[in-house]
């Protein structure tokens, strides 16, 4: 993992890289939604009070990310957690969390923002129940970019597709495009193509 990190020009440690390979953009990862056999095998992992959630991960047979598990978890276990959408008054109370805990400043070199502090936060001083996934997400959002895509970004798309869907770059039935949307949407793991075009989503 040391090799692959240096063989780019980032500024992400080979750990960071690690972590985030295997719970965003691991091909093999499930995504779809979770089974009632997945959640027994969950909540009867022996690993969930030691907060191991890469072994809990490892436990079950379908493949799914630790930060998945976790989510699931904090889904079912804490029912009072907000999961609509972010009000304005919540948007507030995560900017002043993130200026308090997570500003650039304070962020020390090759390290990354503490975002179970802020959620920490957001529920202590601000009465807002959200947890550090959501956190993170919703600044995810905030510097998402937005409007029309440029020509680069479409180059950047296209050949990142063609890497990882090489099949779908030439459909047996012709061109991809020429299928219905929802047919490519199948077809096509969204979240491994998106990273080779910074600030878009998997959505976008």
């Amino acid at each position: 993992e040391v090799e692959m990190h240096k063989g780019f020009e980032c500024k992400r440690g080979a750990l960071e890289c690690k972590i985030f390979f295997l719970n965003c953009v691991d091909p093999r990862l499930n995504c779809e939604k979770w089974s009632k056999e997945e959640e027994i095998h969950l909540f009867k992992s022996e690993h969930q009070d030691a907060h191991r959630w890469d072994l809990v991960a490892q436990a079950l047979p379908t493949r799914r990310a630790p930060v998945d598990a976790l989510m699931q978890v904090q889904q079912v276990y804490c029912p009072l957690l907000s999961t609509g959408k972010w009000t304005a008054a919540e948007d507030s109370a995560l900017r002043l969390a993130i200026q308090k805990h997570g500003a650039e400043t304070q962020i020390p070199e090759g390290g990354k923002r503490d975002w179970v502090l802020i959620a920490q936060c957001l529920q202590s001083e601000f009465e807002v129940r959200r947890n550090e996934q959501q956190c993170m997400q919703r600044f995810i959002a905030w510097e998402r970019k937005k409007g029309r895509w440029s020509k680069e970004e479409d180059t950047a798309l296209l050949a990142k597709l063609a890497i990882v869907h090489p099949p779908c770059a030439q459909h047996p039935e012709g061109d991809i495009w020429g299928l219905k949307p929802e047919e490519i949407a199948k077809l096509v793991n969204w979240r491994l193509v998106c990273v080779a075009v910074e600030g878009r989503s998997a959505w976008q």
